[in-house]
Parts: C-alpha cells; structure tokens; sequence
C-alpha cells in the first residue's frame, strides 16, 4: 500500500471513531482533532481539523487548521476521543471539490 493511501486511510479511521491524531508538519509536531479529509479545488488532499497542541504559527481563534495531506508525517492515532464536532464546523466546505470523509 502506498503512503498517500496508508495516511487516507488513517485519517479517515480516526475521523469516524472520532480519535485524536498526533503527526509531524513542516517539521513541526501537532495534535489535532480531525473533522474532514477533502479534495480541494487545485486538486489536493488537505485535512480540516481543530488544533489541539503542537507548533502553530497562526494563533487566531478559533483553532481550525487546514493541513496538506503531502505534508503529514509520522502519522498515528491517539486513544484520546473527543465527543463534539467543534464550534465552526462545516461539513459541506465549499472549497472542497470532493469530500473524502467527514464526521
């Protein structure tokens, strides 16, 4: 199985079960809590989720990040659940050409 599959395939266990995911970006750590993996406009794959811990340059409120699925590494699913999908979710994003799946 190739790499862009393995980590589709995570992201969209945990977003089901609703788990917590921690991984590297750029470089840097995050844990977040994953809402909806998508196929935006220009073709790729980005994750929508609410930053949880880790490394941000943004620090605005509320917490939504969007990152690129080509950028994550080191990928794993924490034990850690969360109940609620967070303040500001929107599970139709329109910027998305295809939603890949979604809480």
């Amino acid at each position: 199985m190739n790499e862009k599959k393995l980590k589709k395939d995570m992201l969209c266990e945990a977003i089901q079960n609703k788990k917590s995911i921690r991984f590297m970006y750029k470089g840097h750590p995050r844990v977040v809590e994953p809402h909806l993996l998508g196929v935006k406009q220009n073709g790729r794959l980005v994750l929508s989720a609410w930053f949880v811990s880790g490394f941000t340059k943004s620090r605005h409120e509320p917490p939504w990040r969007s990152y690129l699925l080509s950028d994550i590494r080191f990928l794993e699913i924490l034990d850690e659940s969360f109940a609620v999908t967070r303040p500001g979710y929107n599970r139709n994003d329109s910027t998305m050409k295809k939603i890949v799946c979604r809480i």
